[in-house]
């Protein structure tokens, strides 16, 4: 997995910004944001956060700790009334081993149906 320098700097290009423009929103000099960049220094819990925040990803993401980007929003999702995303998780997880695998082939059946139905249509 990627490591946190490399995360910030990709996290950083993707969204058309310049080591500045981050470093202002985190309240650091261009200079301390680029040592974070290239790993000489690491941000700070409240920076990290803010960071999290603004590009709508978790810490655990931006940490390198996991490739799912997605943040605390997403899990707070409400999918349907009363389920959020994080519930849903939760509910997998608790799955032995066929279960989950069968959750994830319906998961793929249900992306194959949708990519047939937009090819068709």
């Amino acid at each position: 997995m990627k490591k946190l320098s490399d995360r910030l700097r990709s996290l950083r290009e993707d969204n058309d910004l310049t080591q500045a423009d981050v470093a202002k929103l985190i309240n650091k000099r261009q200079q301390q944001y680029s040592k974070y960049e290239t790993g000489e220094s690491e941000p700070s819990l409240s920076a990290l956060s803010t960071l999290a925040d603004y590009y709508g990803i978790s810490i655990d993401y931006l940490m390198g700790r996991t490739s799912c980007r997605e943040g605390i929003a997403a899990q707070n999702m409400e999918i349907t009334p009363g389920t959020t995303v994080g519930m849903l998780i939760s509910d997998v997880m608790a799955l032995n081993e066929s279960g989950r695998t069968a959750v994830n082939e319906y998961i793929e059946l249900l992306g194959l149906k949708e990519k047939f139905k937009h090819q068709k249509g």
